[in-house]
């Protein structure tokens, strides 16, 4: 589940900006953390193998991504750009509620 909505939620990212007619630094910035994101995504769906990432760095990569979005949030609306704002603004509260709901320990299925 965790992956399927970090997954959503980097293709949103990935595509808002330019639905939105956002900045060329606001569509960089969403677009290239959308990215990012959408790695992580995909490393998540598997514990081992090629591709993975233990579970402790992953949980360290959602937390930092998280605020990565949010500071840039704050940037971006500093900068007179409201749009930008509650597009990472969104995505940054919608990664740290994910990240709060996520256990991050091993599943055994």
């Amino acid at each position: 589940m965790h992956a399927a909505v970090e997954l959503m939620t980097a293709i949103a990212l990935i595509v808002a900006p330019f639905a939105l007619g956002l900045s060329l630094d606001a569509t960089i910035a969403a677009a290239g953390i959308g990215f990012m994101l959408l790695g992580l995504a995909l490393s998540a769906t598997d514990t081992d193998g090629r591709g993975t990432l233990p579970i402790s760095a992953h949980a360290t990569y959602d937390a930092a991504i998280a605020l990565v979005l949010l500071a840039m949030a704050v940037i971006f609306g500093l900068a007179g750009e409201p749009l930008a704002l509650a597009v990472l603004l969104v995505a940054g509260v919608a990664q740290l509620v994910l990240n709060g709901f996520t256990r991050y320990s091993p599943s055994h299925a």
